[in-house]
This record gives structure tokens, C-alpha cells and sequence, in this order.
């Protein structure tokens, strides 16, 4: 059984599984009013001696019933289900509105004991404050906002890699990525990135969605001694329009015009924990003139000066270093989303978008493909310098020349960098200018991608 409403009418249809022939639909016009709270309850009684059973729909102070011998069952177990339940015995359009006090009752008692009369009782029951504690607000995976409006969508994890599941496009260009945390709501591995240009990861726009309000965002699992530039948008030849340069105390977001002016910045202090997830990104809103970085929902703007790009081609947006001389970030990413409007709730919009993208996406194998590091050469980074002993290294070797050691880099699948100083070889799958100490005679090099 189930009841819909339908304009101004509640309606209470009952579907016997064994003969279609005796459905049975009650209902009352006028029964319900727009922009105002309704009660409405239903009632079933068994009357054993008189074999009949009565069914009676209160609206309000409006009532319907009928009685009829016929036999009624509930087929147990069942579910008690509000809102559209995409069944195919339900009508297509669910219903858009607000819901509160939901109560079933176990009763031998008369029809008349759920009549208005005794609406403070059912209401007592449901009160909030009567609960020994407030009940925390459950995250509903498959709740949809009705004014999300969604461009792009790269789930970057095990199932989707980098594939647009808006577009249905896939980057060829990164697909040997390395994979690392669980995201604690949101399904799959998150997609490492170690600093180097290895990991770097180019996804395409077109060029006229920036010109409009946008907002992009990423889920980064943040580590400790780390900084660098996460997240950019380039044009086609590599100049940066948007970025976001992560450090270990600070969010620093620049913007650009075309030619190469700074249109907007900010810095925000923030106080990172080590080894948790966060929602970063940036936010452009034209009507406001303003511009600025999201984290977890919180939105910090700056006037925005940039005006129109008028880009007609493709755009990147870039995770990760691009460049020997700016590392990028270190650490994990998941799910990066490009809106042109997120709705009312940000999280809840990137739980939703990246929870439907992978429950239709086939698995891949984690380990995809390998790096081809013999398009890269080892560059000098830093002198006198080596990385802190809480980085750990891939290995540590004993060798007699700084070519042996480069060597010995080059024979790891996923090695990015390596120190050298007194004949001692540490070889690293990462890229950082955190954590690093000096050392007299130490040399830092790493392995830039030629590709």
C-alpha cells in the first residue's frame, strides 16, 4: 500500500499481491493545503467477530474509510518508506516538501484513537527535547538537491581513475597513478600524489566555464611536511589563471588574467590536522564579485577583478607539480568536482555526486600501468640540504660516486628523488621543500618528467 498526494488530494492506494482486480484507492479533495503543515494518518482495524476490516485515512479533521470482508495482510518483513522510492508501483514524480513526527502504532483499540484530539500525544512523542539526547542527523547517500548543478565530475580512485563521468571523457595522460587512504565517507582509494611531476594530474574544462560563477573542489588527505601548489587552472600553453598553494600553516590563492596580471589574492592561516581529510577549493561568484577558496564549507572571498577570460578552447584544471622548480603538494586527493552550483550544502552535493559516479563505474586494477621513468633525468634541487628523518626512504644504499646513487634511483618503479653526501645514498618516492635539514656537502636531486 501507499499514499500520494496529488495538487490538493491525499490519496491511500492498496495493491493485493494475488488479484489485481481488488485494488482499492480512497481519498478526499481539498484536503491539503500549500505552504502549510497537514496531519495525515492511516488506520487498519481487524474486527475478528464481524470478519470485517476497516481502513481509515485522516487528513487533518477530514476522514475516509470503508470496510470490506475481503482478508488484508501485511506481507512481513516490509519496509516503511517516505518519499520516492523509485519503485515501479509508485508514481514517477516524488514528493517535494518537508516531513516531521512519523509514528506507527501497534493498537486493538477503536479507528478514533488517532483523531485530532489526541494529536499532543503522538506530538509529545516526537518532540526533540524529549529524547535523552539529540540524535545526530544521519548522512543520506542518495538524498539529491534539486539545485546542484554539476559540470564535471573525476572521481580519482581505483574505479574511475580520471574519467568525467559528466562527459564521459577519460585523461589518457594520467592514468599510472599510485593509490593510498580510504576516504572515511566517500568509497574507494584516493589517488597519491608524491610532489613530482610523475604525479601530476591534467584534466580538461572548456574555457567559457570560468568566465561564470563556478566552484571547484577536491577532497586531499593533508600530511605533515608538506607544501606546494595543488590545484590550477592553465590554458593550453601553461599559464596559470587560478591556483591554490598549499603549506603547512597557510592556503594561499592567487588568480590571474590573461595576460599574466594578478587579479585577485588571498592567504588564509589554517592550523591543518595532521593525516585527516579535507574539502579544498576554489569558488568564483560573479553576481557578488567575489572569489576566494572553500574549506569544508566555509567560504573566505576577496573582490574579484579578473573579469572575462574569453577563452574559447580548453582548459586544464592540474593536481600536482608541473615544474622542477614549484613541487607540488604531497599527499592523497579524491574526487574533484567542478559545479556551477553546488546548492545549499557543499559536502552533502560532493557525497552525493561521488557516491552515484562509482556506483555505475566498472573496477579497475590498482596497479594500471607503470611510470615510463626513462623519460625523465635527474636535476640538481637543492645543495647542502637533506630530507628529515621522519620521511622515510624508499632505501638507503652505501655507494662510492653520486652516479652509482642516481643509478640505484633509477632502478625503483616509483622513485622520485634522492640525497647524497659522504658516499651515503637515500633514495625517495617524493618530492617536497618541507622537512628538510641542512647538511653541509649534501646534494638533493630529482627526477623531472621530459614527457
Amino acid at each position: 500500500m501507499y499514499m500520494t498526494i496529488n495538487n490538493d488530494q491525499v490519496n491511500l492506494t492498496i495493491l493485493p499481491f494475488t488479484d489485481s482486480s481488488g485494488k482499492i484507492k480512497i481519498g478526499r479533495r481539498n484536503s491539503i493545503l500549500v505552504n502549510e503543515w497537514t496531519k495525515v494518518s492511516l488506520s487498519i482495524h481487524v474486527y475478528a467477530t464481524y470478519n470485517r476490516r476497516e481502513f481509515i485515512l485522516l487528513t487533518n479533521t477530514f476522514m475516509n474509510g470503508f470496510s470490506t470482508p475481503r482478508y488484508f495482510a501485511l506481507k512481513l518483513p516490509g519496509k516503511l518508506r517516505f518519499g520516492d522510492g523509485q519503485s515501479p508501483l509508485l508514481p514517477s514524480e516524488p514528493f517535494l516538501g518537508f516531513i516531521t513526527a512519523a509514528s506507527l502504532y501497534n493498537t486493538v483499540d477503536t479507528a478514533y484513537n488517532i483523531d485530532p484530539m489526541h494529536e499532543p500525544d503522538v506530538l509529545q512523542h516526537a518532540q526533540e527535547s524529549t529524547w535523552p539526547s539529540t540524535p545526530s542527523i544521519p548522512w543520506c547517500p542518495y538524498r539529491v538537491q534539486y539545485d546542484v548543478d554539476t559540470n564535471h565530475v573525476w572521481p580519482l580512485d581505483d574505479k574511475g581513475l580520471t574519467r568525467d563521468i559528466r562527459t564521459n571523457t577519460v585523461n589518457g595522460n594520467s592514468q599510472c597513478l599510485r593509490f593510498e587512504q580510504i576516504h572515511p565517507t566517500l568509497p574507494n582509494h584516493a589517488v597519491h600524489v608524491d610532489g613530482s611531476p610523475f604525479a601530476s594530474i591534467m584534466l580538461p574544462i572548456n574555457g567559457t566555464e570560468v568566465d561564470e560563477s563556478f566552484t571547484l573542489t577536491v577532497n586531499v588527505f593533508i600530511l605533515n611536511e608538506s607544501s606546494g601548489s595543488l590545484i590550477k587552472i592553465v590554458t593550453i600553453l601553461g599559464q596559470t589563471l587560478f591556483e591554490i598553494v598549499v603549506t603547512e600553516t597557510e592556503l594561499q590563492f592567487n588568480a590571474f588574467t590573461k595576460t599574466t596580471t594578478n587579479c585577485a589574492s588571498l592567504t588564509l592561516t589554517e592550523n591543518f590536522t595532521s593525516n585527516a581529510w579535507y574539502v579544498i577549493g576554489i569558488k568564483r561568484d560573479v553576481e557578488s564579485n567575489s572569489i576566494g577558496i572553500i574549506v569544508d564549507g566555509s567560504f573566505s572571498s576577496t573582490n574579484d577583478t579578473c573579469g572575462i577570460f574569453g577563452i574559447d578552447g580548453d582548459l586544464s584544471v592540474q593536481i600536482g607539480a608541473s615544474s622542477r622548480y614549484l613541487p607540488g603538494y604531497r599527499g592523497d586527493v579524491r574526487c574533484l568536482i567542478l559545479f556551477n552550483n553546488p546548492g545549499s550544502d557543499i559536502i552533502d552535493a560532493i557525497q552525493d555526486a561521488c557516491t552515484d559516479a562509482n556506483a555505475i563505474l566498472p573496477t579497475v586494477p590498482l596497479t594500471s600501468c607503470i611510470p615510463n621513468l626513462n623519460s625523465g633525468y635527474h636535476v640538481l634541487f637543492k645543495r647542502n640540504i637533506v630530507l628529515s628523518d621522519s620521511l622515510s626512504p624508499l632505501a638507503t644504499y652505501i655507494t662510492k660516486s653520486l652516479i652509482q646513487c642516481a643509478i640505484s634511483c633509477k632502478g625503483h618503479v616509483f622513485c622520485r628523488s634522492f640525497t647524497y653526501v659522504d658516499n651515503q645514498c637515500l633514495v625517495y618516492d617524493l618530492v617536497t621543500e618541507s622537512g628538510l635539514i641542512s647538511t653541509p656537502g649534501a646534494v638533493y636531486y630529482i627526477l623531472e618528467n621530459r614527457s
